[in-house]
């Protein structure tokens, strides 16, 4: 079919580097949107707060999916950015696949759909798509492993609506194009999406000859069971030396699979063909077995209802072949007019004889269906003579062909070819035409051929098409050709705009008004469809092998291919597309196709048309591969696997399915083997399973073939725990602590100072590819080897970009220092220099939590200091034992965890934040997974001195997260700054950052010990020690408790009240009357401003 519309913008697919594809390019402007989510980058994007997981396996097999989560807001989905084309008036059909929970299938049936316009505003276009259309996806249909289809018909309207000033407006729809959303409609649940597709209603059909082919080896189309049936598919030899068949076990006499809406078109003769044996033995010989074609919902006028093939034999305990030609219109002249979009449906039913009218319950089996297409008209090579017949209902068979009374037909033979003869007598008019009833499409391509030749004068053929609407004949008359004397070839293009009906393809000289008689013969008439055919696919279907899909093209357009991928061969998705560079498309096949059902799908298009679709045969691919069942590690008691054993040259051999459960670092916790059975080499599958152990933490499935060599038969696969705390810290202490990067100079930019540099050093590599660290680096000048000094690796905060002065200022200080670049506002980088800085920052914290744990940003944002630590400590001038670290706002949570994991540092001071995120600030309610990046997983390893430093006016992070960040560490100090404020330049510079590092390193003066609060009643009391002055003790309290709105902290303080410097170094005090929360303040003249932690009191002191 060749049917003008406007075309949708197609995805960029990019080829997945595990497939290899050869005679494609990438996509252009075609009809479909489709997002098939083969990678992440044609996923979609989040919306509404919703979190979305790329994961590397999805709907039939296909090689991606996103793994979705809603929170608490009900439009959580995903959005499809690019621009896809819209007419007004159009009717498209829009699907996506989506797997609810398996605890609540009906999680998804309320979702939808949104398309986003343009709109007229004051008679101008809007600049942005903010009118919308809702379209529900209300039709589900089950599609087997837990998905589903969603899908809707949509007719674009002229207007659209547009949400202003807190109501909805109709607008007037601006443009042709439009953008898309999928929503979920359903708060805090997980599924999974794949396949969103939109393509215009009226469906690319296929013009394939084959309507229909289930041999049950590599094509079982999806069917439907009629009345009281049972299907199996056995494997024990099918028909005609194939595998497998369908078993049918009747328990009614209609008992039988329905294979519906079939492309049978009227006026159209098809070769129906079947294999079938009787089901038990004590049944043979006695029934019969026919098929019905069943027009029930067509013009009884023009069709039977239900048309019989009636068969000639009963079944038995062998194999029969099964045969014959229908053409399924009543009456092969007339037209059919009300009943073209009608699609038939195929069944059997058993029978006592063989009129087919005595119908009986017995079991039978089926193998090798299948109707195939004959060519248009029925009977044009006349190898069966004019008169050739088709079955129309039961045994009644009806001429295709006709004849008027003046034209006398006459078959001939010529070196064995057969033909007609027509004598055409005079003036014959309608009456001189051979004419035969066929079914066309309107607005579409076709080519009208034969070979004639005649040996009268001015012998001139006009060949016509007539319709017939229901009240009027439409006579179409196609261009007339010269007849030559010897045989002829003819190609005559044509396309009909309106089809009410069938079509009467007729045939005569000089459209009858010859004057006297005339002779001519012809040959192979045939009307075919303009546009794809005849696809094809060669090569061996096995793993490692490359197949080679082609289709023959007569639009002079470009060609769209589609890999597609089936575990059933029924229910198909996307695994790769592009257009074809030629005439053919190749495909290497991966173990990871084993088993899997694979087809080529191709279609031509072509400025606003788009020709037929055409496909090759389904092929089962044959090959090994093992992969787990098991779904989810972490709440499954029992892990299970399968192998997929597609592959005749194993049988026989001592092939053995193992699997293996492992702890923390890949300890061996447990294996259990089975040897594979001959039963289970037949049905091409085996399982396995074991109960998991305590503390497990992956699981790998092996095929072994007799143990010969330490390497497995095929890929092995695993499957992991959820990432865990273990994980996260066994990997970072394996992969960083470990290592010493190599830097460079990057002469390029300049830093303005003669002792600080910048430099890129090794980070750890991020989806499979190595990274490099930018950083500023100093050293005094006066440091070496024998004068080795201390050093200090600095973090920044998410809102600062890197600055040398900050490592200037410890250069300066005495201290060797080194400040990493960790997120994207960095200008002084060179711009005309790629740099694969690994992962970066997500939106909202730690989102990517789902990623591999290698390519997660906070794995590569605690790495870099523990790298950066291992640096300095490779630099002669440094002294190794005296590297400490700080980080301000985001990277004191970073310094936090870094120091859990690292114990190398010498000392720590995050500044503003550290651990308990969830508890305030910013990140209050971060939850599940998300929080394993929460320092206070690894604050009480930490052994080594720490300040925590923070401002009772700092917004985002609550100084109540301070404490008990800084309890968890055994060595803790804590320093609450009355007053400070949260950005990076503040942060820096508190002075008590420098004290406190050379009070660790440098022999400086100890920071004065606070003790811990106790509360008794109103009274609060504390003791300290120190060898310093206390010059000052302050109250600093609220009323209110630590309150905060969003990043603003909404904490009422009180102006801090005094307090007199006892001599025994113990407070006790009496608390205002009011006081919320509180902390008591110390000046130590040697090391500055030193505290308690912070207190809040139940209920406010009265």
């Amino acid at each position: 079919m060749k049917k003008s519309f406007s075309l949708w913008l197609a995805a960029v697919v990019l080829l997945m580097s595990c497939m290899s594809i050869v005679g494609a390019e990438d996509y252009f402007v075609s009809d479909f949107l489709y997002a098939d989510f083969e990678t992440p980058e044609t996923s979609g994007s989040v919306i509404f707060s919703a979190e979305k997981t790329w994961v590397a396996e999805g709907f039939g097999g296909s090689r991606g999916a996103v793994k979705m989560k809603n929170n608490a807001n009900n439009m959580g989905g995903v959005a499809f950015k690019q621009e896809y084309r819209s007419i007004v008036g159009e009717t498209y059909e829009i699907s996506i696949m989506g797997k609810p929970p398996a605890d609540n299938p009906n999680a998804l049936d309320n979702c939808y759909a949104v398309a986003y316009y343009r709109y007229l505003k004051d008679g101008n276009p809007a600049p942005d798509f903010s009118g919308y259309h809702l379209i529900y996806l209300t039709t589900k249909e089950e599609m087997g492993g837990g998905w589903y289809r969603y899908s809707a018909s949509y007719t674009v309207s002229e207007t659209c609506t547009l949400y202003t000033g807190g109501h909805n407006t109709s607008q007037t729809l601006y443009g042709d194009t439009c953008t898309f959303e999928y929503r979920a409609k359903n708060t805090n649940i997980e599924y999974m999406l794949d396949e969103f597709v939109c393509k215009p209603a009226y469906s690319i059909s296929s013009d394939e000859p084959i309507v229909l082919n289930a041999n049950f080896d590599f094509s079982n189309p999806e069917f439907t069971l009629f009345q009281k049936t049972a299907i199996t598919v056995k494997n024990n030899g099918g028909a005609n030396q194939t595998e497998k068949y369908a078993y049918v076990e009747s328990n009614h006499q209609h008992s039988s699979m329905k294979y519906s809406n079939l492309a049978v078109m009227p006026a159209t003769a098809y070769k129906l063909t079947w294999y079938a044996k009787i089901g038990k033995a004590e049944d043979a010989g006695k029934y019969y077995l026919r098929g019905y074609i069943d027009f029930t919902d067509a013009d009884k006028s023009e069709f039977a209802w239900y048309q019989k093939i009636n068969v000639d034999k009963p079944l038995t305990e062998e194999w029969q072949k099964f045969e014959c030609v229908f053409r399924p219109s009543k009456n092969s002249q007339n037209y059919v007019v009300n009943s073209l979009s009608v699609r038939p449906s195929f069944y059997f039913r058993m029978s006592g004889q063989g009129d087919g009218y005595t119908e009986v319950i017995a079991d039978y089996c089926v193998d090798e269906l299948k109707i195939e297409r004959l060519n248009v008209p029925f009977g044009g090579s006349f190898d069966d003579g004019f008169a050739a017949k088709a079955v129309y209902d039961g045994t009644t068979q009806v001429q295709a062909w006709s004849a008027g009374s003046g034209a006398v037909v006459a078959d001939q033979t010529e070196e064995q070819n057969a033909f007609i003869q027509v004598t055409q007598v005079a003036n014959s008019g309608e009456n001189g035409r051979i004419a035969q009833n066929i079914y066309l499409k309107p607005n579409t391509d076709y080519c009208l051929s034969f070979r004639a030749k005649s040996e009268s004068a001015g012998a001139v053929l006009t060949p016509s098409v007539s319709t017939y609407d229901g009240t009027q004949e439409t006579v179409n008359a196609l261009t007339t050709v010269q007849l030559q004397e010897g045989w002829t070839e003819y190609q005559i293009p044509f396309s009909l705009a309106s089809v009410p009906s069938t079509c009467l393809l007729g045939l005569s000289l000089l459209n009858g008004e010859n004057t006297e008689e005339m002779v001519y013969c012809i040959d192979e008439i045939k009307v075919a469809e303009k546009g794809l055919k005849n696809a094809s696919v060669s090569g061996d279907f096995s793993c490692g092998s490359t197949v080679t899909a082609s289709v023959e093209n007569d639009t002079g357009a470009a060609v769209e291919y589609r890999l597609m991928t089936s575990t059933d061969g029924v229910h198909f998705a996307k695994l790769s597309g592009g257009v074809l560079n030629g005439s053919a498309v190749s495909y290497t096949i991966s173990d990871s196709d084993a088993g899997a059902f694979l087809r080529f799908d191709f279609f031509a298009v072509s400025g606003g048309a788009v020709s037929n679709l055409v496909s090759t045969q389904p092929r089962e691919v044959t090959g090994t591969r093992v992969y787990f069942t098991t779904d989810n590690f972490d709440t499954a008691e029992t892990l299970s696997a399968r192998a997929v054993i597609k592959n005749k040259a194993l049988e026989g051999k001592n092939m053995t399915l193992i699997l293996a459960v492992y702890g923390r670092k890949k300890t061996l916790l447990g294996v259990t083997s089975k040897p594979l059975s001959g039963t289970e080499f037949a049905a091409g599958e085996a399982e396995i399973s074991a109960d998991k152990p305590a503390g497990a933490m992956s699981a790998k499935v092996f095929l072994w073939e007799d143990f010969k060599t330490v390497t497995p038969y095929t890929e092995s696969a695993e499957i992991t725990a959820g990432l865990s705390l273990e994980q996260i810290v066994d990997t970072l202490q394996t992969k960083a602590v470990t290592k010493t990067p190599e830097y460079e100079l990057v002469n390029t930019i300049e830093t303005g100072y003669d002792d600080v540099s910048a430099i890129l050093f090794e980070g750890l590599p991020h989806k499979g590819e190595n990274t490099q660290v930018f950083a500023y680096m100093g050293v005094p000048k006066t440091a070496s080897a024998v004068n080795q000094v201390p050093a200090v690796v600095l973090i920044h905060g998410n809102a600062s970009r890197l600055y040398p002065s900050w490592v200037k200022s410890w250069v300066d200080k005495g201290y060797a220092a080194i400040a990493c670049y960790m997120v994207d506002r960095n200008t002084d980088l060179d711009p005309d220099v790629v740099y694969n800085m690994g992962a970066r920052q997500p939106s909202g914290y730690y989102t990517d939590i789902d990623q591999p744990l290698q390519d997660q940003y906070m794995y590569q944002a605690v790495a870099k200091p523990i790298l950066a630590k291992n640096l300095l400590a490779s630099l002669p001038e440094v002294d190794e034992n005296a590297i400490g670290i700080t980080g301000i706002s985001n990277g004191s949570m970073i310094t936090s965890y870094a120091i859990g994991v690292d114990p190398g540092f010498a000392f720590a001071v995050p500044v503003y934040n550290s651990g308990y995120l969830n508890e305030g600030g910013v990140n209050k309610g971060l939850s599940g997974k998300r929080l394993l990046w929460d320092a206070k997983n690894v604050l009480s390893n930490v052994k080594i001195p720490t300040l925590f430093i923070n401002g009772n006016a700092a917004n985002m992070y609550a100084i109540d997260q301070n404490t008990k960040s800084a309890l968890d560490v055994e060595n803790s100090v804590i320093s609450y700054k009355y007053g400070l404020t949260h950005s990076q330049p503040v942060g820096e510079a508190v002075p008590e950052i420098f004290t406190f590092a050379d009070s660790v390193v440098r022999g400086g003066p100890r920071f004065t010990e606070v003790g811990r609060v106790s509360v008794e009643g109103n009274t609060a009391s504390f003791s300290f020690k120190t060898e310093n002055n206390i010059s000052k003790i302050r109250l600093v309290y609220n009323t209110s408790g630590i309150s905060y709105d969003g990043s603003t902290s909404k904490t009422v303080w009180k102006q801090p009240e005094e307090i007199t410097v006892p001599q025994n170094k113990t407070v006790t005090l009496t608390l205002p009357s009011g006081t919320k929360g509180f902390y008591f303040e110390l000046t130590d003249d040697a090391c500055g401003v030193v505290t308690t932690e912070y207190v809040e009191l139940e209920t406010a002191v009265q």
